[in-house]
């Protein structure tokens, strides 16, 4: 992407965001660079995905999100899912959101160079609880789904965290909009996931009311942390994301 696209799309989600106003500005400078860059968004891993990538001829589907698509054993199971015939490629950092990762040039690059046939974009899981969040993650999405274009974009929502995760006591800051248990969370999230494909003429993967369906079943999901998937999680979401993917494909 050019230069001069970089900066209009950064003075945009800048404008943006400060209308809304109660610290949106803080939060566009918090927000400014990936928290982490491992394990998939160094330089040098970028071009290797782009070199796996060009000499595939199977269908391919980049995944970009956060440690959601890392722990777990999520992409293994997703790749499990999958079978032979579809190269998966992951650029995902812990932490990040698709607001930072969207100013990574060389992720822009592998976005709009490599003939993808689909793109899997994970925001991080607080993102709909903050007006302004919702906003630069509408963005970065936007954003992203230009870049991929004719690639058909699948939105895969984080699951919602435990009952008992810091989320639902209103420790993530002011401006939040805390919800009551997972449900509301999930109800929140799939609202702006699906406002976000309506904008880019995507698809949400409905991971959100499967991860409910079994937790109200009694699964169990979670990890210690009760915010990343334990591997039947990540098994759930594996298997529920990729029909999403498989009918992007035709």
């Amino acid at each position: 992407m050019r230069r001069s696209s970089r900066r209009t799309f950064l003075a945009l989600a800048t404008a943006s965001l400060a209308t809304l106003g109660g610290g949106a500005a803080y939060r566009v400078g918090r927000y400014k660079t990936p928290v982490k860059r491992e394990p998939d968004l160094t330089r040098i891993k970028l071009n290797l995905i782009a070199s796996e990538a060009k000499r595939s001829d199977q269908a391919r589907v980049l995944l970009i999100g956060n440690s959601a698509t890392i722990r777990g054993r999520f992409f293994d199971r997703l790749q499990e899912e999958a079978g032979t015939g579809v190269h998966f490629a992951r650029a995902s950092a812990n932490g990040a959101r698709l607001v930072q990762s969207v100013r990574i040039a060389g992720l822009r690059t592998l976005v709009q160079q490599i003939p993808w046939d689909a793109v899997v974009l994970q925001d991080f899981s607080s993102m709909p609880l903050h007006p302004a969040d919702r906003l630069g993650s509408r963005l970065a999405i936007s954003h992203f789904a230009r870049l991929a274009s004719p690639a058909p974009i699948v939105l895969f929502p984080h699951w919602p965290s435990a009952a008992g995760h810091r989320v639902y006591r209103g420790t993530l800051g002011t401006g939040f909009a805390i919800p009551a248990d997972p449900s509301d969370y999930a109800e929140r999230a799939e609202a702006h996931y699906l406002r976000c494909a309506r904008q880019i003429n995507g698809t949400v993967a409905p991971v959100l009311p499967a991860w409910i369906a079994a937790l109200r079943r009694g699964e169990a999901l979670y990890a210690r942390d009760k915010h990343h998937a334990s591997p039947a999680g990540a098994a759930l979401a594996a298997a529920t994301l990729w029909p999403a993917i498989r009918a992007s494909l035709g």
